[in-house]
């Protein structure tokens, strides 16, 4: 029971501590020695011991890093995803992680390639969260990041974990005796972090920029109880409102800045639904075409993206994105790829019980407003607009890196990002997912244009480093020239090939000490 309750205690303060890496404190050193404690558990002898405190190291470190989580999922929601990552994903970690040890592997050698291998099963599993990822807490050591060019974030992490199993070897052995072989797990780590910051070096002196198109974010932080009023009695008031408010800061931010190429409103905030069935009535059209020029003429003839709810021509109902022209005309429309579970669909609808999907649909209508029916756009697309080719991305969909990948073929220049963080009023939300976007920018060599609801509106260069940003709650404007390069990435073309490595790895070395005496002994 002690070693139990000392294993728990371990492994909640490495959670907490790795948290601090993280928004709002964002400490990002502490993710280079927050796994020791954990690690220092483990020895050869004593595998075993990495159950209890990864158990405790999952629900401190996901329930104090995602407790932003909680306006909508409430704090239980956010114990029970808690539990799911490590039921999932760090209690098998932990087995395969204690298995190879007792056989005879260093930890410090495993670890980095085990963690990558689950953190890459979290990208897609259950529709995939890569929240947290190690690597993001990195998102300010411009330097650091530089190789995810490469290995995407997963490089990072594995450097981290690499790093954290190193500190842990040096001070076993030292503590051992084991005089100057103490040092070898240090040496190694430390030569890999070296050659990572000299990579870096070197890279940020070869992405150059020019500057590209200006352009004019409009943030006017409407508020999420604002936003589920438009469907209900007053919604049309509440509707004109928000639209008031967006075309307001249109016609001024383009008059205090009239060398704006590009006017971009964030997602979803025009608030009038585009329907596009042909049995939809010619009022309608009409009311939506006229709506459509007040955009362009506010924004003084420029063209204008902005984020809506759209009916598609068979009925389908869609998060999109609308470039009109300086008449008003649409010219381009993306659909949302990736649909959140709970907030945009419910997951298994057309499978489970009509019981069971009528409950939970009310209970979400309840308390987000709306019953959550969208279904997913087909393919990336890329507007041209101020003399680039923007690839538009709709809120969560930048935190995966293969659905931002995938408009790489399509040559863009600029990866929009339009998202409403207004969900999480009061968190520490937007700054984490500044972070991962800083990742995306990186990764594919492209700078990052967000316009955020309320924030953090911002547009961040090819090398990972914000250029502009309206900080979140500001109601206002950001305007600026999008530093455009012509720099190449790996990572856009070969993808997560440095964690599909990772994966293989980690089962070859299972394979080798399951089954091939040769590698580890007799069989077990």
């Amino acid at each position: 029971m002690k070693r139990i309750a000392i294993g728990l205690a371990t492994g909640a303060a490495s959670g907490f501590a790795a948290t601090l890496a993280f928004p709002p404190l964002a400490a990002w050193p502490l993710a280079w020695v927050a796994l020791v404690p954990l690690f220092l558990l483990v020895d050869a002898r004593e595998g075993r011991r990495l159950v209890a405190p990864f158990f405790a190291y999952s629900l401190a470190h996901f329930g104090t890093g995602m407790a932003w989580l909680s306006p909508v999922v409430t704090p239980v929601g956010v114990l029970l995803l808690s539990l799911t990552i490590w039921v999932l994903f760090h209690f098998p970690l932990s087995l395969i992680l204690g298995f190879l040890v007792r056989r005879g592997l260093p930890l410090w050698g495993v670890a980095p390639l085990a963690w990558v291998a689950f953190d890459w099963l979290r990208t897609w599993i259950l529709t995939g969260l890569p929240w947290l990822f190690l690597a993001h807490s990195q998102a300010d050591a411009t330097t650091v990041i530089q190789v995810a060019d490469v290995t995407g974030a997963f490089g990072i992490t594995a450097l981290i974990v690499l790093v954290n199993g190193a500190i842990a070897a040096t001070i076993r052995a030292v503590r051992g005796g084991e005089g100057r072989r103490a040092f070898r797990p240090a040496a190694v780590a430390a030569a890999t972090l070296v050659a990572v910051l000299l990579y870096g070096a070197i890279r940020m002196g070869t992405v150059t920029h020019v500057d590209g198109p200006r352009v004019l974010l409009v943030q006017a932080c409407i508020e999420q109880g604002r936003k589920r009023e438009v469907r209900g009695g007053s919604g049309r008031s509440v509707a004109g409102d928000i639209y008031g408010t967006h075309l307001k800061l249109t016609w001024d931010g383009v008059r205090e800045h009239p060398d704006t190429d590009l006017v971009v409103w964030p997602e979803t905030m025009f608030p009038f639904r585009v329907d596009d069935r042909p049995s939809a009535p010619s009022r309608h059209r009409r009311e939506i075409r006229r709506l459509h020029r007040e955009v362009a003429t506010a924004a003084g003839g420029r063209p204008v993206l902005f984020g809506t709810l759209l009916t598609t021509e068979t009925g389908e109902s869609r998060n999109s994105v609308i470039q009109v022209d300086a008449d008003g005309n649409r010219v381009a429309r993306y659909d949302k790829r990736y649909t959140v579970p709970g907030g945009e669909h419910v997951p298994l609808y057309t499978v489970m019980p009509a019981w069971f999907t009528k409950t939970v649909g009310e209970a979400i209508a309840r308390h987000s407003g709306y019953f959550p029916d969208l279904t997913e756009g087909e393919g990336p697309v890329v507007f041209t607009a101020g003399d680039a080719r923007f690839a538009p991305l709709i809120c969560y969909e930048i935190i995966y890196p293969e659905i931002v990948r995938e408009a790489m073929p399509l040559e863009p220049q600029v990866l929009l990002n339009l998202s409403n963080y207004a969900w999480y009023p009061d968190t520490h939300q937007p700054e984490q997912a500044e972070d991962i976007t800083i990742f995306r920018a990186v990764e594919n060599r492209r700078p990052v244009v967000v316009s955020a609801n309320n924030g953090i509106s911002s547009i961040i260069d090819a090398r990972g480093e914000v250029r502009a940003a309206l900080g979140r709650d500001v109601v206002g404007v950001l305007a600026d020239s999008v530093p455009l390069t012509a720099a190449g990435s790996v990572f856009a073309r070969i993808g997560d090939v440095f964690a599909w490595i990772a994966a293989a790895m980690t089962l070859l070395l299972l394979a080798c000490k399951l089954y091939w005496r040769r590698c580890g002994g007799a069989p077990t």
